[in-house]
């Protein structure tokens, strides 16, 4: 899909500027949501840490909310041409301390059960190597996951974000009057 450039969003109508900003904050609403379905959660607190960092200095600041996460969750672009014309609006991150852990991106170190996941269990066992999704089946182990290894990247390359991305375009459009 081609940006449009500054001069095209300037004949742009207020309205369809609205429309523009809408699409973007509901697209972040459809990711984080997908996110937090598709990662683990044990407490909760990593599944309610997922933010939508906006891009440029007139961006409101960055806010959260919590899973399921809604349309005010999303900080609001100002409507003028140059903000609108910006290519990249948001960077959706987890700010959890922990993190990289619970994306399979580094290992841990202490894996703690501390009572009972808010997250059907998908993988019991033995954890191996300290990543937190690399629990085999073995009913010797004590380890347990609410999200498959490598979910993340999966989530990411395996077309579920491009689809949450469509999703919210599409409700953005349905919202219209």
């Amino acid at each position: 899909m081609a940006v449009p450039s500054r001069k095209d969003v300037s004949q742009m109508s207020r309205d369809l500027r609205q429309l523009t900003n809408d699409m973007a904050r509901l697209a972040a609403v459809e990711i984080m949501n997908g996110l937090a379905d598709a990662g683990p959660a044990w407490s909760g607190e990593f599944r309610d840490s997922w933010v939508a960092i906006p891009f440029g200095p007139s961006a409101t600041s960055i806010s959260g909310g919590s899973y399921p996460y809604q349309i005010n969750d999303i900080p609001e672009y100002p409507l003028t041409v140059k903000e609108v014309a910006r290519a990249k609006k948001y960077e959706i991150k987890n700010v959890a301390e922990y993190a990289a852990i619970a994306l399979d991106i580094e290992p841990g170190e202490k894996f703690m059960r501390i009572g009972e996941p808010i997250k059907p269990i998908v993988e019991s066992g033995t954890r191996s190597g300290g990543i937190r999704g690399a629990v085999s089946t073995d009913a010797e182990g004590r380890a347990t996951s609410t999200a498959p290894q490598d979910w993340y990247f999966t989530y990411i390359q395996g077309g579920a974000m491009a689809q949450a991305l469509q999703d919210g375009v599409q409700l953005a459009i349905k919202r219209r009057p």
